[in-house]
C-alpha cells in the first residue's frame, strides 16, 4: 500500500477483501479459529469458489488478543523463525451463541456478529 492523493492505494495487481459471515468456528483451550468467506454462502454452490479466510484469535498475555488473518497460508515452513517470551496460555475465554461469538481475555472483550463478521472490541473499566 501507499499513500496517494489523501487516499489509502492498493498496489497493483492486489485486491483487497472483507469477511462477509462466519461460516464455521472452532473453539479450542488456547484459539479459536473462523472460516470467514468474502461473500454470503446461500447453497452448497457457493462454497466452490471465492475468497476464503481463516481468522486465528488467540491471547499471549492477559488483556492482549491476537488477531491473524490468512488466505491460503500453506503448509511450507517460512524463515527465519524466532522464539516469542513472555508467552502463556490459559488467558483466553469465548463462548458462542446462535448470533456471536464471544472472546474475552481479561477486561478485553471481542464480539463477533456471525452473520456479518462484524468485530466489535469492548474494555470494562472500573471505576
Amino acid at each position: 500500500m501507499k499513500f496517494s492523493n489523501g487516499c489509502w492505494l492498493q498496489k497493483e495487481g492486489t485486491a483487497c477483501f472483507s469477511p462477509a459471515e462466519v461460516y464455521y468456528s472452532k473453539i479450542d483451550a488456547d484459539k479459536v479459529t473462523i472460516c470467514a468467506p468474502t461473500s454470503h454462502i446461500r447453497h452448497r454452490g457457493d462454497t466452490l469458489g471465492g475468497v476464503n479466510l481463516t481468522i486465528e484469535i488467540t491471547a499471549p498475555m492477559p488483556e492482549v488478543l491476537r488477531i491473524q488473518t490468512s488466505h491460503y497460508r500453506g503448509v511450507v515452513k517460512k524463515s527465519p523463525e524466532f522464539e516469542l517470551t513472555g508467552i502463556t496460555d490459559g488467558n483466553l475465554s469465548c463462548e458462542e451463541t446462535e448470533t456471536t461469538l464471544i472472546v474475552k481475555s481479561g477486561s478485553l472483550t471481542l464480539e463477533i456478529d456471525k452473520a456479518s463478521c462484524r468485530l466489535d472490541y469492548y474494555r470494562i473499566v472500573d471505576g
